[in-house]
């Protein structure tokens, strides 16, 4: 959970100075299921992220839980 919460803050502070240079950015957050917590915390921070530097996200969930396919 602490690597997970890293690079989520070091991918806003990237992000942070990209977004201001662009007009408009899209980020694609690939998760492998919508029941896990850790992953609905994740695209929690992930849509935060994004509304702080005006940037558009487009979550990729799986209908069928841990499916890649």
């Amino acid at each position: 959970m602490r690597c997970l919460i890293a690079a989520v803050l070091a991918g806003s502070t990237a992000l942070a100075g990209y977004a201001k240079a662009a007009d408009e950015m899209t980020i694609a957050v690939f998760t492998k299921n919508s029941t896990n917590p850790a992953y609905e915390a994740f695209r929690i921070a992930a849509d935060q992220i994004a509304r702080s530097t005006g940037a558009r996200v487009v979550h990729f969930v799986p209908k069928k839980p841990d499916n890649v396919d």
